[in-house]
């Protein structure tokens, strides 16, 4: 369920980004709070690690979205 969860709000964060045109490793970092690399991976993670989903709802806020219901996808 958590991956699910962690799977949904990287694709909604990977669109909003994109939407603000927000595409270097440099300004993803900026945006997301914290360095280049880690946030890349954040977002292209493909394994669920534990207190990830808090940590991609905190980002979330941070860009000023609602993060998107379990279940529901983006």
């Amino acid at each position: 369920m958590e991956l699910a969860e962690a799977d949904n709000l990287r694709e909604a964060l990977r669109h909003e980004l994109e939407a603000r045109g927000i595409s270097t490793p440099e300004t993803i970092g900026d945006a997301l709070g914290m360095p280049p690399d880690e946030a890349i991976v954040l977002l292209k993670r493909d394994r669920w690690k534990e207190g990830e989903v808090a940590l991609l709802e905190a980002v979330a806020v941070r860009l000023g979205m609602q993060a998107p219901e379990p279940g529901r996808g983006c």
